[in-house]
């Protein structure tokens, strides 16, 4: 599709029918591209990135809508075996921009196809596991970290996040961790700077960061 100015016809990828009282209806992409946190991925390229490493034999990247809103990105890797996940994914940060690094990656044997033969990414997103069958047994802690993991589980799209892993390394983004601050200002009144929070080495410092707010507070009421 093209956007008509006086003399140029811009091609914008975009599928477009034009009304006969001249408005444009857009429908859709001509190609993959999708929009994640307001910047424009193309999976393809997404995928090119994984497939640098020699342990990946192909990779399928697959967008889906997050729980809290807004949309996520999932990487489905066909890889030698004892390939690890989290390091497949740390592998490819140094490539993409912060918006395309995907939230989770899962190992599949095969790759389900359409009619046409090729990649049926929705069939690959219904048959990934449920939240809950992939969040840890274990979340012994304090109810301020506890809280923290729920709300981070959601906003980066990982439930198998626990209270050592880095808010940033696993996905996390900066409208990630504004909607985090405002998580935790509804919830406990405290008003952190994201900068503050992005620095802090795991979620576990994270939930002291609040408390120790939580406590000043309660000092001085």
């Amino acid at each position: 599709a093209g956007v008509v100015g006086t003399d140029r016809v811009y091609r914008t990828g975009d599928r477009v029918v034009m009304r006969p009282d001249g408005v444009l209806e857009f429908h859709g992409r001509l190609d993959d591209q999708v929009k994640v946190s307001g910047v424009r991925i193309e999976p393809a390229e997404v995928e090119a990135a994984f497939e640098r490493d020699p342990k990946v034999r192909r990779a399928v990247v697959a967008a889906e809508q997050a729980p809290t809103g807004g949309v996520r990105l999932l990487a489905f890797v066909q890889a030698e075996d004892g390939a690890d996940p989290a390091a497949l994914l740390d592998a490819v940060r140094p490539w993409l921009p912060e918006q395309a690094v995907p939230s989770a990656v899962r190992l599949v044997e095969r790759f389900p196809l359409d009619a046409n033969g090729k990649v049926d990414r929705p069939a690959l997103l219904a048959d990934a596991p449920a939240p809950d069958e992939e969040a840890p047994a274990d979340e012994a802690g304090t109810p301020v970290e506890r809280t923290v993991l729920k709300l981070c589980r959601g906003l980066i799209g990982r439930a198998d996040l626990g209270p050592e892993d880095n808010f940033l390394a696993s996905g996390g983004n900066s409208l990630a961790a504004a909607r985090l601050l405002e998580a935790l200002e509804n919830e406990y009144g405290v008003r952190l700077r994201a900068p503050l929070v992005l620095r802090q080495p795991d979620l576990r410092a994270v939930a002291r960061l609040v408390e120790e707010r939580v406590a000043d507070l309660a000092a001085t009421a």
